[in-house]
């Protein structure tokens, strides 16, 4: 019981960010209040929808987007990992035999970021963000 948990977070190659991918995530926020205290917000995307972030007091412990229509895969929580270039790492992947789901994407008013698969497909994401 004495994991402080992350070490570093934010660097390049370390994680950045974790976002829980259900088909209502606001709905899961009761039990993450349960489990570890955190209290949500809603807030509006800028293309629609509304995205969850999870906090432990006025710090952001993750976020929650709603699983888009037609993805087949169960709810699941993804680490995103942070990078100085999304287009570069992406590549990589890509060259060690990883493969994208969404190629690298400008998100208005958070950075840049892709969802690859590892080549056992095991899903995450990398983020440079810009703010």
């Amino acid at each position: 019981k004495r994991h402080t948990g992350v070490g570093l977070l934010g660097e390049p190659g370390s994680l950045a960010w974790t976002q829980l991918n259900a088909a209502n995530p606001a709905a899961a926020a009761p039990f993450y209040g349960g489990l570890f205290g955190w209290t949500h917000r809603v807030d509006p995307m800028p293309w629609g929808g509304m995205y969850v972030t999870f906090l432990a007091g006025r710090d952001a412990r993750g976020g929650g987007l709603p699983m888009p229509p037609g993805v087949n895969a169960p709810a699941h929580w993804l680490p995103y990992f942070a990078t100085d270039d999304v287009d570069a790492t992406a590549a990589k992947a890509s060259s060690l035999g990883g493969r994208p789901h969404l190629p690298p994407t400008d998100i208005p008013g958070t950075g840049r970021i892709a969802v690859l698969a590892d080549p056992q497909g095991a899903a995450f994401a990398i983020v440079k963000f810009s703010v």
